[in-house]
């Protein structure tokens, strides 16, 4: 993977055996990188380039950025609509095919047996197991003792869920200390995790 940007005189080239580096001591410059980044994600016009064998792609589809680590949460939207559609491939799978419709029938039933006193006559759209899903409010247990392993876990479900990622984090090293940074970053690339940690100081 390469990302290009055409402030900078050098190509970022992923190299996936080792943590990748990236020092911006400049800060307007820095935040200069990481507002293209930001609308290259959102497919927004960026002056920023992703590229896998020489060809552009979707920076959002391989390339996740952590910027904010106070506020880090495993409970990101895509990665729970991920989640949420493997569990409703799970259940027309031929161990829960029957149950699920079951389920799904009783829930209907109850709800028109609900309807039965009401003054006018009600309707509703016809459930499905997403939509049962989606409604009862899903969600990954967060509750890592550490931000290193709150991170890690977040890299082995994007990869299970969305797919091989490069992982950028901002300023990741001033906030853990460097003997467990090390034993991170370790454990990532035994993973095979692609990493890219970007600072505004030399470590």
């Amino acid at each position: 993977m390469k990302i290009a940007y055409e402030k900078m005189n050098t190509v970022l080239e992923i190299n996936t055996n080792c943590v990748n580096s990236l020092i911006v001591e400049k800060p307007g410059f820095l935040h200069q990188i990481l507002m293209e980044l930001k609308q290259a994600m959102e497919g927004e016009e960026s002056h920023m380039v992703v590229s896998e064998q020489e060809k552009p792609v979707i920076a959002s589809k391989v390339v996740s950025v952590v910027t904010d680590f106070v506020g880090f949460t495993l409970n990101q939207k895509s990665l729970l609509t991920k989640i949420i559609s493997e569990l409703d491939k799970t259940s027309k799978n031929e161990l829960y095919f029957k149950e699920s419709q079951e389920i799904l029938a009783h829930i209907e039933n109850y709800i028109m047996n609900l309807t039965l006193y009401f003054p006018c006559e009600l309707t509703c759209e016809r459930l499905n197991t997403q939509n049962l899903l989606k409604s009862v409010g899903i969600s990954i247990v967060d509750d890592y003792e550490t931000l290193e392993e709150q991170l890690l876990t977040y890299m082995d479900l994007a990869r299970e869920f969305e797919g091989k990622k490069l992982f950028i984090f901002v300023n990741l090293r001033c906030l853990v200390e460097p003997e467990r940074l090390q034993l991170m970053m370790d454990t990532a690339l035994a993973r095979e995790h692609q990493i890219l940690l970007i600072d505004n100081v030399e470590y």
